[in-house]
């Protein structure tokens, strides 16, 4: 039978370093699904525009195709953000969102289930981990 792990310096559930950690995590999570939600819209879009742009000029270059995907990352990702923002406000004013005591007396935010765009309030907790709770 193995040991369990000790902790450093007595550090248990109450340290914040273990609060930093946790919303390090979230947060990182939440950039790679804004990363993973451009980049899909990016590919699909730019194959869309390159198919039709040799359509209707096959000599075209690869330069209006650059430019395009360049674009249209930066349009995806801004569009995404602000629409995480917007599904979070709308669902605070609509009441979706409740604090539920933790076991340790805090209160956390929960997000209802039947709350409309869901995973674009979660995305938005995960971008603000100090939205999520009191550290």
């Amino acid at each position: 039978m193995r040991e369990p792990p000790r902790r450093e310096n007595g550090a248990g559930p109450r340290d914040p370093r273990n609060d930093t950690r946790l919303k390090s995590a979230m947060r990182a999570r939440g950039w790679r699904k804004v990363v993973l939600v451009t980049l899909v819209a990016n590919q699909v879009l730019t194959a869309a525009f390159s198919y039709l742009a040799q359509q209707v000029d096959p000599a075209l270059t690869l330069m209006p195709t650059l430019v395009f995907s360049c674009a249209t990352s930066v349009l995806v990702s801004y569009w995404l953000l602000v629409d995480a923002r917007k599904a979070w406000n709308h669902a605070k004013e609509q009441s979706y969102i409740r604090s539920e005591p933790a076991e340790n007396g805090d209160a956390l935010q929960m997000v209802v289930d039947h709350c409309p765009k869901r995973w674009l309030v979660v995305l938005h907790i995960e971008l603000h981990p100090d939205l999520a709770g009191p550290p």
